[in-house]
């Protein structure tokens, strides 16, 4: 955020994210809800963000990310820098990620993750205010 021409865009943006509306078409029947189920949030000052292609699916449902506990396992992310939310707080590797040190919001869903995302950001970076 600190590399942001604006950095209280940072803080924007996850909001957003965390917030995603329904997506419509001309009709009722193309109404989708776009926001998300589950968040993972990383708050670090590492230029990598290593969290992409950590997710997959065997099922087509269901959704796991064996390889973002792996990089937390074998140290390439902190898991203090993680902020989960949603159900995915409640699987097996959400819950090895909170016992290796990743955080949740008050109530473990996504709103609360992101907040609580922006809170961390902010303690980090104190040129990311509204």
């Amino acid at each position: 955020p600190e590399a942001l021409r604006v950095p209280s865009r940072a803080e924007i943006a996850i909001r957003c994210l965390s917030e995603l509306g329904p997506v419509a078409g001309n009709h009722g029947r193309f109404l989708f809800d776009f926001s998300p189920e589950s968040i993972v949030l990383r708050i670090t000052h590492d230029p990598s963000p290593r969290l992409l292609y950590c997710f997959n699916s065997d099922d087509g449902k269901a959704i796991d990310a064996p390889t973002l506990l792996s990089r937390v396992e074998t140290g390439d992310i902190a898991a203090a820098e993680l902020v989960i939310g949603g159900p995915f707080v409640q699987t097996p590797t959400g819950q090895a990620l909170i016992k290796l040190g990743a955080t949740t919001g008050e109530k473990s869903g996504v709103k609360q993750a992101a907040e609580k995302a922006i809170a961390m950001m902010r303690e980090a970076m104190p040129s990311v205010t509204r």
